[in-house]
């Protein structure tokens, strides 16, 4: 008879944090700190690493400049005129939907490199549940703990490594969507600006490419948010829309 192992189905990060906060919280006796140096460890200062910051803002600043470029030359692309029964702002929409998918899948091949930060997910949230499994051991007694450890104050530590990691995937996150939603917003011919009515002077030389890396921005911006966020703001400037022409549509006519 064959025997069927069902997978350890992952662990939230908020069930985790509860765990955590309640292993803590069931302890019996605090238990007396090991003899001399403990091993450096990246768990001993468990703070997001300003690094992640940094390559996000690099990414931000590489994709509005690379888009800027693109961007204003409809002879050599595509250019985004929205048809008849398809929302103006459909469009950057889908730019952040596929944003969003490019990035997942990029974090996820490049999720080994610890030292980079914000990678090491995976290693991270494996290391956190097996601390988890232990302190959960040693409360109730199944496996006692080593002398001189504290299996609670380990799972405790674990989980801030993942809150850290956590915070710094986000500034990595938003970098690269915003970088993904810029490069193709720009090939494509389209800014959020623009769409929105906001126009510019004409000028020639540097003066046009730092008003094309200004519109590449903010369109970064929003797109960069995620599609729920820029979904959010797309609806209320719809109704907003919608309202004024029923306002405009009820005035009496002169």
């Amino acid at each position: 008879m064959a025997i069927y192992f069902a997978p350890r189905p992952a662990m939230s990060e908020t069930a985790a944090a509860i765990v955590v906060s309640a292993i803590r919280n069931l302890a019996d006796a605090p238990v007396s700190p090991p003899t001399g140096a403990a091993p450096k460890d990246e768990c001993a200062s468990p703070k997001p690493r300003w690094g992640a910051g940094a390559i996000g803002s690099v990414l931000f600043i590489v994709g509005a400049c690379f888009a800027a470029r693109q961007f204003g030359t409809p002879e050599s692309g595509p250019i985004f005129k929205p048809v008849a029964g398809v929302g103006t702002f459909a469009l950057f929409y889908v730019v952040a939907q596929a944003a969003e998918r490019f990035t997942e899948v990029l974090l996820g091949l490049l999720d080994p490199a610890r030292a980079i930060p914000g990678l090491g997910m995976r290693a991270a949230k494996e290391a956190r549940d097996e601390a988890l499994v232990s302190a959960r051991n040693a409360l109730v007694g199944d496996e006692p703990a080593a002398e001189g450890t504290d299996p609670a104050k380990d799972a405790a530590t674990k989980q801030a490594v993942v809150d850290a990691k956590t915070t710094e995937r986000k500034a990595l996150t938003f970098g690269l969507t915003a970088m993904f939603g810029m490069v193709l917003c720009g090939w494509l011919e389209a800014d959020f600006l623009t769409t929105l009515g906001v126009t510019f002077a004409e000028n020639l030389g540097k003066t046009q490419f730092v008003v094309k890396c200004l519109e590449m921005a903010v369109t970064g911006a929003v797109v960069g948010g995620g599609s729920a966020g820029l979904h959010d703001l797309i609806t209320r400037i719809s109704k907003a829309n919608a309202q004024a022409d029923a306002g405009a549509s009820l005035k009496p006519s002169a």
